[in-house]
């Protein structure tokens, strides 16, 4: 807080030096458009309109990892379980699969794949994985679709 101040910019650099910032009259802003899985130095500068104030303390923020990718989910017909893969860049994931009446089931997991199982006969699953730093969870990958098995009925 400076008293001569009438408004404030927040800035936000990454390595390359582009700059993303917003401007507010109050203690905080939100900064949109920045890019997941990248570091930023933050700063603030005050205004009142005539002369600027110099840089804040600058920190080092990391954004949210960037979902994984290349996903793929393999139906195990005899155990009757998904066995989900993807590409990811932390340690720890979790799989979700949804089916048409919005039942979820997940799986958690610090390698690239992981197993569903109890999946229900002929039902088409909606399946996306999320990655965890510790600290934040992506946005979930872009989703893809698996048909589990059918119910073999047989006639006497």
């Amino acid at each position: 807080m400076s008293k001569a101040a009438l408004f404030y910019v927040a800035m936000a650099k990454d390595s390359n030096g582009v700059i993303h910032s917003c401007n507010s009259v109050d203690m905080l802003c939100t900064i949109s458009g920045l890019k997941c899985s990248t570091s930023y130095k933050v700063y603030v500068i005050a205004s009142n309109f005539m002369c600027n104030s110099s840089e804040s303390d600058m920190f080092t923020i990391e954004t949210v990892p960037c979902p994984p990718n290349n996903l793929t989910a393999n139906l195990d017909c005899a155990a009757n379980e998904a066995l989900i893969s993807w590409h990811g860049s932390v340690s720890s994931y979790t799989a979700t699969i949804i089916d048409s009446s919005q039942r979820l089931l997940s799986c958690s997991s610090t390698a690239t794949n992981c197993k569903i199982p109890n999946l229900k006969c002929g039902e088409l699953y909606t399946v996306t994985v999320s990655q965890h730093d510790g600290n934040c969870s992506s946005m979930p990958s872009t989703h893809i679709y698996m048909e589990s098995g059918r119910k073999i009925f047989k006639i006497h």
